[in-house]
């Protein structure tokens, strides 16, 4: 067997680096340190006989600066992508306010051309998972399930959260399989209601 064989044979390469086959560990710590969790050598909840991560990571947060009069307070208004390519599709997931300047209510929305992934924004971060799938969209899956939870019709809403801020961080950290918001994503000074979760989400 060639050292090339040999390598490959006993470690998987990811985004993040090498890992292990046999002990499920990567060989160096994961770059984002203790945010991923307190074992930074982990990889696919150290069950590479089950799970695999060959695609990488499908989904991102991302954060835009207000629109219209709100703009000027330098607040943000975040939002989740989600794509499947091996399905071929991709979704935007939002939570926006109803009308008037300081909205109670508000509605979520899928695709709406406000929150265009490919348009100007502040934050643009690939969700690091911490676990991988069989199912190459699994956890994006997840993420559109958690989505499908919320309620369809109007919902509390408050400039201060819960909000689309809330919501965006409850898809991400609420769905089954967790996950924690990227390095960089801003905090609630900036885009308030971040840092709590949405009430009507089911728990």
């Amino acid at each position: 067997m060639s050292v090339r064989n040999a390598v490959s044979s006993t470690l998987v390469i990811t985004l993040t680096g090498y890992c292990g086959l046999a002990s499920g560990r990567y060989i160096q710590s994961d770059p984002v340190g203790l945010e991923g969790g307190l074992n930074t050598y982990v990889y696919v909840r150290a069950n590479p006989l089950s799970y695999i991560d060959p695609d990488g990571l499908e989904v991102r947060f991302m954060c835009r600066a207000l629109a219209g009069l709100a703009a000027y307070t330098g607040k943000q208004h975040c939002f989740v992508h989600v794509t499947c390519p091996e399905e071929g599709w991709a979704r935007t997931l939002s939570l926006f306010g109803g009308s008037g300047m300081w909205p109670k209510t508000g509605y979520k929305a899928v695709n709406d051309p406000s929150d265009n992934p490919a348009g100007p924004t502040r934050v643009n971060q690939p969700v690091n998972q911490r676990q991988c799938f069989r199912d190459t969209c699994a956890y994006e899956k997840a993420v559109w399930d958690r989505f499908n939870s919320f309620p369809s019709g109007m919902v509390p809403y408050n400039a201060y959260g819960p909000n689309s801020n809330s919501f965006a961080q409850d898809l991400i950290t609420g769905n089954p399989y967790g996950g924690t918001l990227p390095v960089g994503v801003p905090g609630p000074n900036i885009a308030p209601g971040i840092d709590m979760p949405h009430p009507n989400f089911p728990r």
